[in-house]
């Protein structure tokens, strides 16, 4: 591949969804260019760091690479309509995009709502879910689309219970989320009414709405902490607030969709270890621990 080629690659969410070739291009990065200044067509150049080892030691020196300004790859055109929105390149504000000491205060607010205990106390709630979940996909019979009918539900109500979102709500929240991270998805877009960045407006407004009724109306939930939420004494701003409750609200069930799928897919297209699993249940928590790694 030429220096254009493979920088085209690098930027293409295509090259993510082909395992083969996914595989092949960064098994060559890490042979001829582990450090690699990347400058596809269209986007702000960057570099790609490929070596597993690379990237642990440069998450371990926070003082000297930082998070901001930009932690996603989007077209110049997409940072200009954000730019518009916002001023800033950055759509959101988010622990994603903070360094310190912005990104320890912030942690801190909700910490302890994710402690083991507080967790545990869900454990019922979350089995009963996926048992309905479970039931559901064995209503579809002998067959049904795996990502479209069970995949994406399932963390999405355990991210939303968590969060406080109402249940009647949750399409709208898959709708916002499939819109800012997959506007240019030929398939996503045929249904989509909106892009990325006003999809980020919809989150917004849904969650001002959220906030002024739990402040109001307070629950068990982490919209009723963010809605009431203080740094130093001092109330966490609007935009810093609608940016965590984005941060949980999509982060939260995507990626867990996108392993629950892979490793059915990778399941079926491995039958010996699908067998393995079947046979054997002790090997559950090492295949979950494999999948999400």
């Amino acid at each position: 591949m030429s220096a254009t080629d493979i920088d085209a690659a690098i930027a293409d969410p295509r090259t993510y969804a082909d395992p083969v070739a996914y595989r092949d291009l960064f098994t060559q990065l890490r042979s001829d260019a582990p450090v690699r200044w990347t400058e596809p067509e269209g986007c702000q150049p960057f570099w790609t760091i490929s070596k597993h080892a690379d990237i642990l030691e440069i998450e371990r020196q926070s003082q000297l690479f930082l998070n901001a300004p930009r932690t996603l790859l989007r077209t110049r055109e997409q940072e200009e309509q954000i730019r518009e929105m916002t001023g800033s390149v950055q759509a959101v504000r988010t622990l994603v995009h903070m360094d310190e000491p912005d990104h320890r205060a912030h942690r801190l607010l909700t910490q302890t709502w994710f402690m083991p205990d507080k967790l545990r106390a869900l454990d019922e709630s979350l089995g009963k879910l996926a048992v309905e979940f479970v039931d559901r996909m064995a209503s579809h019979g002998d067959a049904c689309d795996f990502v479209r009918d069970i995949a994406v539900w399932y963390p999405l109500r355990v991210i939303m219970l968590i969060l406080g979102v109402p249940e009647e709500d949750e399409s709208l929240m898959l709708k916002l989320t499939q819109e800012h991270f997959g506007g240019a998805d030929p398939d996503l877009k045929q249904k989509a009414t909106g892009n990325a960045t006003s999809a980020i407006r919809g989150f917004f407004d849904y969650f001002k709405k959220l906030t002024e009724e739990r402040r109001k109306a307070p629950k068990d939930d982490i919209a009723t902490l963010l809605a009431n939420a203080q740094i130093d004494g001092k109330p966490v701003s609007d935009f810093d607030r609608n940016s965590y409750y984005f941060l949980i609200a999509t982060a939260g069930h995507d990626t867990t969709s996108s392993s629950i799928s892979g490793t059915l897919l990778a399941l079926l297209q491995h039958p010996e270890q699908f067998g393995r699993l079947r046979s054997d249940h002790s090997l559950i928590a090492s295949t979950v621990d494999e999948s999400v790694g």
